[in-house]
C-alpha cells in the first residue's frame, strides 16, 4: 500500500498544486515532506510483494527521489510557477512508478511520465531547450521501449516481470537477444542520463532554464534512467554491457572535464559537473562487483546533494547578479557570505573532493579499478583532476574574485536554507553514515551484479 501511494498521491498533487496557484509555494513543500516520510516508511516496512514493490535495488533510488523532491520545493521559483508545481510532482510521481514497478514495461511507461513532467517546466521557460529534449528524449524512450521488446522475445513466458525474468535465469534465455535489449536501452537511457554520445540536449537545458527547472534532470530523471539501465544489465549479463556502459562513463567523464575549461555560462558550467558525476557513477556500475556497484551508488547520491546544493546556490547568485555569465558572477563572499561559501563548497562536492560523498565514491572507484582492471587507473584518474582542478577554479572565480555589483537583494533563507541542509547531509554521508542506510546501500549493491 505504501508504494501505491507514493505512486498515486503524487499524481494527485499534481493536479492540487495546479489547481489552486494561489497556495502552490506553501502547498508543494508539504507535499514533498509527506512524500518524503512516505519513502522512509516504505524503508522500514516488510517487503509486501506486488506489482508496486520495494526491493533490494530500488529503495536508495526512491528515499534520494523523495528527498531530492523536497529540497527542490523549498527553492523560490521565479517567473511561471504553475507548470513548475505541477511538473515537480508529475516527475516524482513518473519516477515512483518507475523504481517501484516489478515489471519492465510499467517501469518505462513512469519514466516516460518522468519526462513528460519534467518538459512541462523546461518548456515554458527555455522553449528551444525544451524541443530538443522532446526530440531525443522521444527518441531515446523509443529505443528503452525497443530493447525492452528484445527482452520479452528472450523470454515471452515472463511478461517483463522483473521477479520472474529474475527466476528464469540468463542462461535459459538467448543472449544474443538480451545484448541487443541492452545495447538499445544503454542508447536510450544514455540520453535521459546526458551520457556522451547522446547529451546534446543537456548542455543547453542547463544554460538557458532556471536553476530549478535544470535541477529536475540530475536529481530526478537521471537516477530513474539509471534504475531502468541497471535491470537490464543485470538481465544480459556478461562482459559486453559492462564495458558498454565503462567506456561510455569514462568518455562522458572525459569529455565534460575538458568542456569545463571552455565554458562561460555558470548554468552550463554546472550541467558539465553533473556529467562528470553521471559518468563517474556509470563507470562505477560498468565496473561492477560488489565495490564498484557501491561506488556508482555512492557517487549517483552523492551528486544528488551536491547538484541540489549547487543549483540552488547558482539560482540565487545569478539573480543577485542579474547574469548568467561566470565572469559577471564573482566576489558572492563579499556580499553574501552564506551564499557564497554555499556555492564553494557545492562545487567542492561536484569537484569530488573531501569531506563529502562524491570523494568517498570516487575513491572506491579507483580502489576498484586498480583491483579489477589497473589499466584504467590513468583516464579515470585524468578525467576526476581535470575536473576538479577546472571547478576549484570557478568557485575561487565565482565566490572569492572581485565582487562585482548586485542587481538584487541577497537571497534568504530559501535558498539557503535547503543548499546547507543537502551540504550537511553529503558531508554526513561521507563522514558518519548511519547504519541503516548503509545496509541499504550495500544491499543495492549486491542487487545490481
Amino acid at each position: 500500500m505504501i508504494a501505491l501511494a507514493l505512486v498515486l498521491l503524487p499524481a494527485l498533487g499534481g493536479l492540487l498544486v495546479a489547481a489552486l496557484p494561489r497556495v502552490a509555494a506553501l502547498l508543494q513543500p508539504v507535499l514533498c515532506a509527506a512524500w518524503a516520510g512516505l519513502a522512509v516508511a516504505l524503508a522500514l516496512a516488510e517487503p509486501e510483494p506486488g506489482i508496486l514493490a520495494a526491493d533490494g535495488l530500488n529503495l536508495p533510488f526512491v528515499l534520494a527521489a523523495a528527498f531530492a523532491a523536497l529540497l527542490l520545493s523549498l527553492a523560490p521559483q521565479p517567473g511561471e510557477e504553475r507548470p513548475w508545481h505541477a511538473g515537480l510532482q508529475a516527475v516524482l510521481a513518473g519516477v515512483m512508478l518507475c523504481l517501484l514497478a516489478q515489471n519492465l514495461a510499467l517501469g518505462w511507461l513512469g519514466l516516460e511520465v518522468a519526462l513528460l513532467g519534467a518538459l512541462l517546466p523546461l518548456a515554458t521557460a527555455a522553449p528551444r531547450a525544451g524541443w530538443k529534449l522532446f526530440l531525443l528524449g522521444g527518441v531515446g524512450l523509443g529505443l528503452v521501449l525497443f530493447g525492452l521488446v528484445a527482452v520479452h522475445v528472450a523470454a515471452p513466458e515472463a511478461a517483463l516481470g522483473w521477479p520472474a525474468l529474475q527466476a528464469r535465469g540468463q542462461e535459459t534465455m538467448d543472449p544474443m537477444l538480451l545484448a541487443l535489449g541492452f545495447v538499445l536501452a544503454l542508447a536510450g537511457c544514455g540520453t535521459l542520463l546526458a551520457l556522451a554520445p547522446f547529451h546534446a540536449w543537456w548542455p543547453d537545458a542547463a544554460a538557458e532554464a532556471p536553476s530549478s527547472v535544470a535541477a529536475l534532470f540530475p536529481l530526478l530523471l537521471a537516477p530513474a534512467a539509471l534504475h531502468t539501465l541497471l535491470r537490464v544489465k543485470a538481465l544480459a549479463g556478461g562482459q559486453m554491457p559492462a564495458w558498454s556502459l565503462l567506456a561510455l562513463g569514462i568518455g562522458t567523464m572525459l569529455l565534460a572535464s575538458l568542456s569545463l575549461y571552455r565554458k562561460r555560462d555558470a548554468g552550463r558550467m554546472l550541467g558539465l559537473a553533473s556529467m562528470l558525476q553521471i559518468g563517474a557513477a556509470a563507470a562505477g556500475f560498468g565496473l561492477g562487483g560488489p565495490a564498484g556497484n557501491l561506488a556508482g551508488l555512492l557517487l549517483l547520491l552523492g551528486h544528488g546533494l551536491g547538484a541540489a546544493a549547487g543549483w540552488a546556490t547558482l539560482g540565487g547568485a545569478m539573480r543577485l547578479k542579474a547574469t548568467r555569465r561566470i565572469g559577471g558572477i564573482s566576489g558572492l563572499m563579499a556580499g553574501s557570505p552564506g551564499l557564497g561559501w554555499g556555492l564553494m563548497l557545492a562545487l567542492l562536492s561536484l569537484a569530488c573532493l573531501p569531506p563529502f560523498l562524491p570523494f568517498a565514491g570516487a575513491f572506491l572507484l579507483l580502489t576498484s579499478a586498480g583491483r579489477q582492471a589497473p589499466w584504467l587507473m590513468p583516464p579515470l584518474l585524468l578525467a576526476l583532476v581535470l575536473g576538479a582542478a577546472a571547478l576549484a577554479r570557478a568557485a575561487q572565480r565565482l565566490c572569492m574574485g572581485p565582487a562585482t555589483a548586485d542587481a538584487a537583494p541577497p537571497p534568504g533563507w530559501r535558498v539557503l536554507a535547503p543548499a546547507w541542509a543537502a551540504l550537511a547531509m553529503a558531508a554526513l554521508g561521507a563522514l558518519a553514515m548511519p547504519a541503516p542506510f548503509a545496509a541499504l546501500l550495500r544491499a543495492a549493491a549486491e542487487a545490481a551484479r
